[in-house]
This record gives C-alpha cells, sequence and structure tokens, in this order.
C-alpha cells in the first residue's frame, strides 16, 4: 500500500499557484516532477540493455472470476495463465460475451518471431481456457489491443508505436479475429497504451507520448472527443502528468465506493514494475486533478512486475512477469 499522505496532482491552463477553494494549481507539467533528464534515460537504458542480454522476458495472466471492484488485488483469487514455454502473454483486455463465455485479448510474444503480435484467448466461467487464435500480425511490433463498442460495433485499437501511430480497426460480423482497418487517428507521433472511455458527458483518449528526450513512460496526454471515432481535441494542459512513477496507463479507469480510480504504471526504476492507482479528483478540457492512493506491487503474486489491470462484468484479469534466464 502507499505509504504517507496521497500525493495530489493538478494541471490546468492557468499560472496562478493557488485556486479559491484552495486546492493548488500548476502550469503544464507539475513542478514536483520534472521531466527526467538525458542522463536518467541513459542510466535506464543500460540497465535495460543488462537485463536484455541476460534474460527474456517471462510475461504471463492472472484472471479472477466473479470479481468485486476493490482497490485490493488479492493474490489468493488469481489463478494463472501460462504460456506455452517459447512465448508469453501481456497486456490482456477482457471481452464478457455472455454468463458463461469471455475472450481475453493480449500482446502474444513468441521468441521465433521476436516482436509482437496480437492473439485472443477463449475463456469459460468454470475457468476453463484455450487460445483462440492470432488476431493481427504484421511486419511490426503490436501489443495493448484495447476494445471498446459504439452503436453495437467493436473496434480495436493495437499499439502500433513501431510506425508512429494510432490505428483504429472495426470488427468483421462476429468474427473476434477478423479486423478491418477503419481510421488513422495519428501519424507521426509515438504514441503509447491508448485508452478511450467515455467519462462524464464526453469521449476520453489517455496515452503516453514520448517526445525527443522524454520516454514514453513518463508524460499521460489526454484528448477529448463528442463521439469515440473522434475527431480528436488535445487537452488544453498537456500533458497532464509528468511523472514515470503513474503516468503511463496500466488499464480502463474505473469507479470504486463513487471514486474514478486510473490505473498507473509504476516505470520510475523499471517498465511496468508495479501498478499504481490514483483518484481523478477532476477531468475537464481544461483541468486534470488526480491524487495518488496506493501502489499494487508484484511480490505477493511470486513475481517481479505487474502491469495490468482491467476488468469486464465478471472477468477480471492481470499480467506478471518473471525473468527467463537465456542460458538455461
Amino acid at each position: 500500500s502507499a505509504s504517507g499522505r496521497p500525493e495530489t496532482r493538478d494541471t490546468s491552463t492557468r499560472d496562478s499557484s493557488s485556486d479559491r477553494d484552495g486546492t493548488s494549481t500548476l502550469a503544464h507539467a507539475p513542478s514536483s516532477t520534472p521531466r527526467w533528464t538525458w542522463l536518467t534515460l541513459a542510466a535506464r537504458g543500460v540497465r535495460t540493455g543488462v537485463r536484455r542480454a541476460l534474460h527474456t522476458n517471462g510475461w504471463y495472466l492472472g484472471f479472477q472470476i466473479g470479481p468485486s471492484m476493490d482497490a485490493d488485488l488479492q493474490p489468493e483469487s488469481f489463478q494463472p495463465i501460462l504460456p506455452p514455454k517459447d512465448r508469453f502473454w501481456a497486456d490482456p483486455f477482457p471481452v464478457v460475451l455472455s454468463p458463461e463465455r469471455a475472450l481475453i485479448y493480449v500482446e502474444e510474444w513468441p521468441d521465433r518471431l521476436g516482436r509482437g503480435r496480437l492473439a485472443a484467448l477463449e475463456m469459460h466461467r468454470n475457468g476453463s481456457w484455450q487460445r483462440l487464435g492470432t488476431v493481427m500480425e504484421e511486419p511490426i511490433h503490436l501489443s495493448h489491443p484495447y476494445l471498446f463498442t459504439w452503436q453495437g460495433a467493436r473496434y480495436l485499437i493495437p499499439e502500433t508505436s513501431a510506425r508512429s501511430t494510432v490505428e483504429l480497426y472495426r470488427q468483421q460480423g462476429d468474427d473476434p479475429l477478423d479486423w478491418k482497418l477503419q481510421d488513422v487517428w495519428m501519424q507521426d507521433r509515438r504514441v503509447v497504451d491508448v485508452t478511450v472511455q467515455m467519462i462524464g458527458d464526453r469521449w476520453w483518449l489517455l496515452a503516453n507520448i514520448a517526445n525527443e528526450g522524454i520516454s514514453a513512460h513518463d508524460e499521460l496526454h489526454a484528448f477529448h472527443a463528442d463521439t469515440p471515432l473522434g475527431p480528436w481535441t488535445e487537452h488544453a494542459a498537456n500533458p497532464i502528468v509528468s511523472d514515470p512513477r503513474c503516468a503511463r496507463p496500466a488499464g480502463q479507469l474505473y469507479y470504486h465506493d463513487q471514486r474514478l480510480i486510473r490505473p498507473g504504471q509504476d516505470c520510475g526504476q523499471r517498465y511496468g514494475r508495479a501498478i499504481t492507482l490514483c483518484e481523478v479528483l477532476e477531468l475537464t478540457p481544461t483541468r486534470y486533478v488526480e491524487r495518488i492512493i496506493r501502489r499494487i506491487g508484484p511480490a505477493p503474486f511470486g513475481a517481479n512486475r505487474l502491469h495490468t489491470l482491467n476488468t469486464d462484468d465478471w472477468l477480471r484479469v492481470i499480467d506478471l512477469h518473471r525473468d527467463r534466464r537465456r542460458f538455461l
């Protein structure tokens, strides 16, 4: 759990030091979380390089049936889904189809392929599951499948930061493996972990964007629109969060005890180290305020990383990581 007092961040387009309600405001990036320097990024890159020389990623999944939306994740209530030894599964996104059947869309990284593609697992309420098939494979790395439904159609946003785009696909008929490109929302921007949801009376798109000297872990940007198909308008205070401990999205926002919770990844020391839960106190086209309320670490799950939390109806999913040694 988080230690000390909850940390509050307030971003707005105003430069005043305080509001009439006494809440501190900051222009764009909060001064308490400055942009990381080139030196910090270089040190992070060296550590990552050493780990990759000795280990390969070992992401796998955990699932919970009939979850309550607690702020706590109880390790004993999760069951593992282990991929074949020649691949890993990460970034799970559940889509419940009926009271007894669901799909889990994942990033699948086969070692022989050397990059990510999207796959789907079929999950039954009795806990049984099977790999349904490959959803999308391209010459570039794909990850982070994010799905939503709008006016009876299902849409998919894969992470395509490897070609500096944000792309929207539409499901063809009832086939969960058949998708067709519908639109390209952004080009020439390295955008990761896109999350699209209706919050209040507007649709919101949250994602991290890498810029020169700025890691993809560090800055959360927001966009808003009248519909989830756009067009999208940038938040007036982007980036709304500048902090590698919580900026990068870790799953859908959700309500708990009438509070809006945003899961973020703790990438302060290592990518996807843990999940930071942030309470969203204000979200408008010009203002964003959140506070950190809790950190969920991987150790109680017997893992060393944890970076995704998503729920649909009766199915909650997470991903967990253990390093796999290359030479054993």
